[in-house]
């Protein structure tokens, strides 16, 4: 952020000491701040970690793979899946260092994870917008009743979307 002169050396101390202060993450105390916006925190992070940076209402995530990832995980760590090519799931993250989070998605998917970086609000406003309506994990308590069940040929038959 210094190099880029979006902060001065002053700038970086005073968040420093708020950043050990409130144990909130610097960028966090940046925006907080008003020292930097989510978005410059946000590319900066993926040019130090030589990432791309995606801006997810120009670069629309791909329904297909949305639900690669179930909704829960998704808002539960910010992230959601973009796209899906030759076995490779593309995920746009807040926190691009949450490895834990890259090993989980690798097990619970079966294929290999693309990290992009995104915006936190970006990413919550994808994941509000790009889920089908009524994509809850199966045996969550709030679809009690409506997950969907074996049919007689033993194949999972899918919910019937509600029409009215």
């Amino acid at each position: 952020m210094i190099q880029a002169g979006l902060i001065t050396q002053e700038d970086l101390q005073q968040a420093l000491a708020e950043h050990k202060r409130s144990g909130d993450r610097l960028g966090v105390v940046l925006v907080r701040m008003n020292l930097a916006t989510e978005k410059q925190i946000a590319k900066a992070l993926a040019f130090q970690l030589g990432l791309p940076f995606v801006t997810l209402a120009e670069h629309p995530a791909d329904p297909l793979a949305v639900v690669m990832i179930p909704k829960e995980v998704s808002l539960a760590r910010v992230c959601i899946a973009t796209s899906l090519e030759n076995n490779f799931l593309t995920v746009a993250m807040a926190d691009p260092l949450l490895f834990s989070l890259v090993q989980d998605l690798e097990f619970q998917t079966g294929c290999r994870i693309a990290q992009v970086v995104a915006t936190r609000s970006d990413i919550i406003e994808a994941i509000l917008t790009s889920y089908p309506d009524k994509t809850v994990a199966p045996g969550s308590p709030d679809l009690a009743g409506a997950a969907p069940q074996p049919s007689s040929s033993g194949q999972t038959a899918a919910p019937v979307p509600d029409t009215s």
